[in-house]
């Protein structure tokens, strides 16, 4: 439809324009073209693109950067908390069986020192 009336959108002009900026810029230009046939599906992607309408590209795509470093540190945040989760059942395990190699022992122990009673009491 830009293309029929002549408009150029950002995208279609700079080779260096990422691809996915490309529809935002399409909607913010649509909105000053006078089109009475917009259907409901574009009047959406107008509202939810109003507040992005006035931002240059170098401000979109601080705004990608900071939303890609918000998902990293949430990924991040996940991940170590699977770490830590399977570190700390890891010491666990460890941990009772350490405490069972000790019962053994003591059980072990006994049974000698029963033994060398048994042996003093002959």
């Amino acid at each position: 439809l830009l293309r029929r009336q002549g408009c150029h959108t950002m995208a279609e002009s700079n080779p260096f324009s990422p691809p996915h900026y490309a529809h935002l810029e399409r909607y913010a230009a649509a909105d000053t073209v006078n089109t009475l046939g917009r259907d409901q599906v574009q009047n959406e992607a107008v509202a939810g693109v109003s507040s992005l309408q006035g931002l240059t590209l170098a401000q979109m795509l601080d705004l990608d950067v900071e939303n890609l470093a918000l998902k990293v540190d949430r990924q991040h945040q996940a991940t170590k908390k699977v770490i830590l989760d399977h570190v700390m059942e890891i010491k666990a395990k460890m941990m009772a069986a350490q405490t069972q190699a000790i019962e053994e022992e003591k059980r072990r122990a006994a049974a000698v020192i029963a033994a060398k009673q048994a042996e003093i009491d002959l």
